[in-house]
Parts: structure tokens; sequence; C-alpha cells
């Protein structure tokens, strides 16, 4: 037996009230739109539309998916699939819900982009293949492949690719887009809409978001500009594993250590000590002072280089921020309190820096909120007594040499 005609509007109203009571955005949209899936509609139904269809079944379907969206499930994500650009998209639980300003990065790689002109594009990132399945169904003449490192995801791009009519102009792969043999080959346009959420901020998001949207599309480390890549090391360490990264680095730590002591005991480094204490004496001797301090220069840019890479890939990300003048002072801060011209003093400096930084944080934050980020201020007058107790940093003082000459 069919069910009695119903009118809309008393299906919506009380479900319209629930809504806005939850605190939903829009309550009456909403309500509309998954009245419509309850029904097996791919539309909103409006108010004063007459219902044959709502037999018990449909008010049973209508009712969960009111408490799902009462719980924060976005509307998208209850009905499966998203609307993007002139595009229907289906979501799943690997791929990010595509929003409506994503769009600019499409008008932007249209505007950039020839229509009467083969392209070939490629989505980093791709999720739903949103970007590209969007510029691709603006631009006949255009190829692309998406890369995901979920491969849910790309099994749901390749779906929409499908569904959409440009699967035969677009191939999706799975692959870390850091990877440069992801995707090899030459592209004309680069799509990408890469995870630039701080990792504290994303539980404080709206629950649509931090609890149905994947953390691994939204996470973007600890400043929202973090790319998750490590290297591979001599070709077959994998930096990625942190056990991994933290030998390499302490091995790195005791062979440059031992670099310095051998080099500093040369006859090489008698010349570069020479040279600081004399440099005259040492050109009268036949030195070549210069080349010695470019053979060192170039010594220490190298133990440098390889520091900033292993800094790179604890940090996940290089910036030219690295190189304030803030991140130098802490740097000659450690070398001071350690003790400078002796070779384990800015390691013993460091740790004690890092230790330091570890435990005042926290105390600092007792006495006022966001206080912590000042630490130095405490730290700073112990410095100022190892300095003029102890020239020779904490390396003299435990050896017996950090007394001043009277």
């Amino acid at each position: 037996m069919s069910a009695a005609p119903a009118e809309a509007r008393d299906i919506l109203m009380p479900a319209v009230r629930r809504l806005q009571e939850g605190g939903v955005e829009s309550p009456a949209l909403d309500s509309r739109l998954l009245l419509g899936t309850a029904l097996g509609l791919d539309r909103a139904v409006l108010p004063h539309e007459t219902l044959d269809g709502f037999d018990d079944a449909a008010a049973a379907m209508f009712e969960a998916l009111l408490n799902r969206r009462l719980g924060g499930e976005p509307v998208s994500r209850i009905r499966g699939w998203r609307e993007f650009w002139t595009l229907r998209l289906e979501l799943a639980p690997a791929t990010l819900d595509p929003r409506p300003d994503s769009e600019t990065i499409v008008a932007a790689a249209l505007a950039a982009t020839d229509p009467g002109k083969p392209c070939r594009m490629l989505d980093l990132g791709c999720g739903t293949g949103a970007l590209l399945l969007a510029c691709l169904s603006e631009r006949p003449d255009a190829t692309g492949t998406g890369v995901d490192i979920a491969g849910e995801a790309v099994e749901a791009a390749t779906r929409n690719a499908g569904k959409n009519g440009l699967s035969a102009r677009a191939d999706f792969v799975i692959g870390d887009f850091s990877d440069p043999d992801a995707a090899p080959g030459l592209y004309d346009l680069i799509l990408c809409n890469p995870p630039y959420i701080p990792a504290g901020e994303i539980d404080g998001l709206a629950v649509e978001v931090a609890c149905f949207d994947p953390r691994l599309a939204l996470d973007g480390g600890d400043d929202g500009l973090v790319i998750d890549f490590k290297s591979e090391f001599i070709g077959w360490l994998d930096l990625e594993e942190p056990v991994t990264l933290y030998y390499v680095i302490f091995v790195c730590l005791l062979g440059t250590i031992y670099l310095v002591k051998r080099v500093v005991a040369s006859r090489f480094g008698m010349v570069i000590q020479g040279t600081m204490g004399n440099e005259a004496r040492m050109r009268a001797l036949g030195y070549n002072v210069f080349l010695y301090r470019l053979i060192c220069y170039v010594i220490s840019g190298a133990i440098c280089g390889l520091a900033g890479a292993l800094l790179g890939n604890f940090t996940g990300f290089i910036s030219p921020e690295m190189m304030d003048w803030t991140r130098s002072g802490e740097l000659i801060f450690m070398v001071v309190l350690g003790g400078s011209g002796s070779l384990f003093g800015p390691v013993l400096g460091t740790a004690v820096f890092v230790i330091a930084e570890e435990y005042l944080t926290p105390v600092m934050n007792l006495f006022a909120a966001g206080s912590g980020v000042y630490w130095h201020i405490v730290f700073g007058p112990f410095l100022v007594l190892v300095v003029l107790f102890g020239r020779r940093g904490i390396d003299g003082l435990l050896d017996g040499r950090g007394h001043r000459d009277d």
C-alpha cells in the first residue's frame, strides 16, 4: 500500500528547528537536501512540494540522516558526493571534501592555458581529482595525471573521471608527490592544494572538518608549511623512520668530531692555529695563509651543508626563516656556553641549551600562559655568569681551565 501524500513543509519545519537548535549553520538547506536523499533524489526538496513516496522507510531514513548531520557530519559526506565546478564528484574517507573556494585554483589554471592548445597537467595530492577533472572539462585538448599517496583516493578519482567522461584524458597513480618518480615526464601546468593547516590547530576547526576530513589531507606540520618528505641516505637508509634518522645524525656527529680532531692535530691544523695567533709570522715562514683558510672554509661549509640536510629531514621543511639572525644568535649562544675554541664545547652547549628550553618553557607558562617563549630571560643570566667566571665555557669548567687568568 502506497503512502498517503505529505506536504514537504510539514516534514521540513520540525527538521529545520532541530538542526537550528543543534547549531547547524544552514539548517533549512541541509534539511531540504537530506530529505531529497531520503527519498532517493539528487536534489533538494522544496517546501511547497507534495510528496507521494514519503512512507515509514523514508521517514526512518530521514531521521537517521538528520542524526548524522546533528553529529557534525557534512551533508556532502552523508550524500556521498559533492558538486564542484560543473562536475559531480564522489567522496571517499581518504579524500578531502572539495570546497567552493578551491575553484579559484581552477580559474587561475584556465587563465594560464590556451583553450586551443594541447596541455599536459599534473595534479599533486589529487584527492577526488577535483582540480584536474575541472580543468580537463574546460580544456578538450588537455590531458593530465593525478598523484595521491592514498590508494582509496586514487580509486575515487579514477571513478570520478569515468563518471564525468574524462577517463580517456586523465589517469591517476598512487605515490608521494614529493617523489620525482611518482609521475615522471614533462608537464605544462602543475596543480596542487597541499595540506596547510598547522597540526596544533586541526582539533579546533569546525567538527565537519576536524572529524570527517582525512587528517593526512589537512596536517601541514607545526606551521602549516611542512611537506612530509624524507631523503634516502646513501641510497638505502630511509630517513622516514625516526630511529634510522636518529642513528644517522648520531653517527654523523661522531664522524664530524673525529674528523675535526684529526684535522686540528694535523700539520694543516697547526698552520691554522698559528695563523690565528700570528698571521704575519706564518706568512714569513712561507705558508699560503689564504689557501689554508680557504680549505678550512670549504671543510666547514661541507659540515654545515650536511647539518642542514639532516635538519631538513628532521623538521620536514627548509625556509629562509631558518637563516634569521635569531637562529644565528642561538648558535653563537650554544658555542659560547659550551666553550668556543674547544672540540666538545659546542656539543655540550647545545645539550644544555636544548634541555633548558625543554624544562624552562613549561615553568614560565605556569606564571603566565604563553610566556614560555621568553624562557631566554631566565637562561640569559646563567650565560652571563659562564662568560664572567668561565671564559672557556662549560667545557673549560669541567676540566678546570675555566678560570680567568689574572
